[in-house]
């Protein structure tokens, strides 16, 4: 019996969850795959009706690169090419240096995080 809404799953309480790749979720192992991260056994309320449940990987994909903007001083040349050789900007605009949040924390800028920077690359 399909279910259209998560609503229709509020009425059960789940008896057991059990990880891809335990005893007991082998056949739906082998029908889904990798998509498959975890079954779960429900009952209704009454403990008349039992009901498995699977949950899916249905997308992967990279995440969104958070990007920063950084103070530098005119002044610190050898900071701004560090910062050019690991791949930030200069953002004319703003007067600061654009990188992802990534870059910053390896290269131990976070001190000199101005905020988010506008739009992402």
């Amino acid at each position: 019996m399909p279910f259209s809404s998560t609503s229709a799953l509020d009425g059960l309480r789940v008896t057991r969850t059990l990880r891809a790749g335990q005893p007991g979720t082998q056949r739906l192992l082998l029908r889904h795959g990798g998509s498959l991260v975890c079954v779960r056994y429900r009952e209704n309320e009454a403990g008349t009706e039992r009901f498995t449940t699977i949950e899916l990987i249905i997308d992967r994909r990279p995440t969104p690169k958070a990007l920063v903007q950084l103070a530098v001083d005119w002044r610190e040349k050898a900071l701004q090419q560090k910062l050019r050789q690991a791949g930030a900007q200069w953002n004319a605009s703003a007067r600061c240096w654009q990188t992802e949040l990534r870059i910053a924390k390896r290269l131990q800028l976070t001190n000199r995080i101005l905020g988010p920077a506008q739009g992402r690359r």
